[in-house]
């Protein structure tokens, strides 16, 4: 049997219905907070029946409870880990490294106590090393000394702790995804971009940025589980598109404004200082990671899983299509 963590997340809820859709039996992991009905509207968005909606088992529980987790994992085969908070505010850290870092360690340990065999491990691009030269992959490795979010370092010491558990016997296959794009609210991490890109704006940064559809990132887990890819890791990436290409696309699939006019950084790098001043007394604040991410060259190459598996993507242009019908 498999079970899901944060499975009323993006990737999660993807994840359970390919599940459900394979007739494979099924225990979603979500707090007591969660939203089940925007859940349920997702699952009925990509066309799951109510009859298969009552196969979901729904259980409480928090990757910071390990008494939850004891009772959650039992007699699970496959633990699919999509729990993970994402934030570049400095305000988050904190939590970043509760959820993300100790959440993990508690999910591995649990997994060995209780005998699971399989763990698929939803990271990030922000995980891994910067390339120097040309877009990077699989190949380039964590740097403390880079100057990274405190997000990226989170999901980092999150890694470690799923391939400390690799080497204690534990069969794991980790993807590293790029932005992620899937129906979600727009206070839901990439769900603020698609809100912004529903709504257009005049304006750009001269930055690029990675992106990915939810339905190949869960396609690649549950695929790399049943093909028992184990021991490896694949950077999924669909496309690298400059800010303005994505806003232009954005446009013409949305009817939003048009962007025009770049940002320059000099303005980004002002605005986020002068943000981080006006957070004291208050007003909502630019963080520094979020403005040094406007402006970044930021790309991914997937070409590992492409010649693997003979891989492709769903297009950024078919994603923000099929996303135009989801309100």
């Amino acid at each position: 049997m498999n079970i899901v963590t944060g499975a009323t997340g993006i990737v999660g809820l993807r994840i359970l219905y390919d599940l459900l859709q394979k007739n494979q039996k099924v225990r979603a992991l979500k707090r007591a907070s969660s939203d089940v009905v925007f859940a349920a509207k997702v699952l009925r968005f990509y066309g799951l029946s109510g009859e298969k909606m009552n196969e979901i088992e729904w259980v409480d529980g928090d990757i910071l409870d390990v008494f939850s987790l004891e009772s959650a994992f039992q007699g699970m085969k496959t633990v699919y880990h999509c729990a993970a908070l994402v934030s570049y505010d400095k305000k988050d850290s904190k939590n970043l490294y509760q959820v993300n870092d100790e959440g993990t360690q508690n999910v591995v340990n649990i997994c060995l106590e209780k005998g699971v065999k399989n763990l698929c491990h939803v990271s990030s691009v922000a995980a891994l090393g910067v390339a120097k030269n040309g877009p990077t992959s699989e190949k380039n490795h964590w740097q403390r000394s880079e100057n990274r979010s405190v997000y990226g370092l989170t999901k980092y010491l999150a890694e470690r702790e799923v391939w400390r558990g690799a080497a204690e016997g534990l069969k794991v296959f980790v993807v590293n995804p790029s932005i992620i794009l899937g129906p979600s609210k727009s206070d839901q991490s990439s769900g603020m971009m698609l809100a912004i890109l529903k709504k257009g704006t005049t304006y750009y940064t001269g930055g690029t940025t990675g992106l990915v559809d939810v339905r190949d990132v869960a396609k690649v887990c549950i695929r790399g589980v049943e093909e028992g890819k184990f021991d490896t890791r694949y950077v999924l990436n669909s496309e690298n598109l400059a800010y303005r290409e994505l806003l232009e696309l954005g446009s013409k699939t949305f009817g939003g404004k048009f962007p025009k006019t770049q940002i320059p950084n000099i303005i980004l790098e002002i605005a986020w200082r002068i943000s981080s001043i006006a957070s004291l007394l208050g007003i909502p604040a630019l963080s520094k990671e979020t403005a040094r991410g406007a402006m970044s060259k930021s790309e991914y190459d997937s070409s590992k899983i492409k010649e693997d598996w003979s891989f492709k993507f769903i297009p950024i242009s078919d994603s923000l299509s099929w996303l135009k019908e989801f309100d």
